[in-house]
């Protein structure tokens, strides 16, 4: 997952008009809370929410 997250975090800074929204650290110490019960991989109702916190908080 860090691999990934550094490639795109590497090609994102390329170019001016992309920003990475980076969420790697709400789920890593909450991921039974904030991932989905039915596929374990996507985020919950919750998560969701957190990210949508996130992106406001990078639009600020």
């Amino acid at each position: 997952m860090q691999d990934w997250n550094d490639r795109v975090f590497t090609y994102t800074n390329r170019y001016s008009n992309m920003v990475l929204v980076p969420t790697y650290d709400l789920f890593e110490q909450n991921l039974l809370k904030y991932i989905s019960s039915a596929d374990h991989f996507h985020p919950n109702g919750d998560g969701y929410e957190r990210i949508a916190d996130r992106i406001v908080q990078i639009l600020k």
